[in-house]
């Protein structure tokens, strides 16, 4: 599915999420470019809600890329090639001692793979719009794509947000066959 789109994060505890306010989490400085201003547009829920911190990346050589940190994820969104991709991974010092997360293993997660893991249907109110399948080539067409990614990581991506990664435990279990 064209566009389909990937994610990732690292997490702080509840408590220090309380603890900043929410303007310290992000950046001072306004999104960069058009399609950072509609991911900020689309998942500012992600600083005030689960008290993760907006990191743009202006200078990003291939395309367009914003993620938003809270230790150990990182919720990485890259638009290049008509494609955009919401990733999820787990950070590489987080990893090093866990029982299940290791460093030469992959640990970056598709939105896709988590919803569609839960409900394969997650994705189908937008399979089911007029040029789904097409290519995301215009903030026009980013914008409905990116918003119906937030509903989906709204729905089905709740635990991960609060920092529950037994699902990508799950997931990377499963790889590993």
């Amino acid at each position: 599915m064209a566009g389909a789109g990937k994610i990732g994060t690292w997490f702080r505890s509840a408590r220090d999420k309380r603890a900043t306010p929410p303007d310290a989490r992000t950046h001072s400085v306004a999104p960069s470019t058009p399609f950072s201003n509609l991911v900020v547009s689309e998942f500012g829920f992600l600083v005030s809600d689960y008290g993760f911190e907006r990191v743009d990346h202006p200078d990003y050589p291939a395309g367009q890329f914003l993620e938003y940190r809270r230790e150990p994820i990182t919720i990485g969104f890259g638009w290049y090639k008509g494609e955009i991709n919401v990733d999820f991974s787990v950070s590489l010092e987080f990893s090093a001692e866990h029982k299940v997360f290791r460093p030469y293993l992959s640990r970056t997660f598709s939105l896709s793979e988590i919803a569609l893991r839960q409900d394969r249907d997650a994705f189908a109110s937008w399979a089911a719009r007029p040029g789904a399948g097409e290519f995301i080539t215009s903030l026009a067409k980013a914008k409905p794509y990116l918003a119906e990614c937030a509903r989906i990581m709204k729905q089905y991506c709740v635990s991960i947000l609060r920092g529950d990664l037994t699902m990508l435990e799950h997931i990377t279990a499963e790889r590993r066959g």
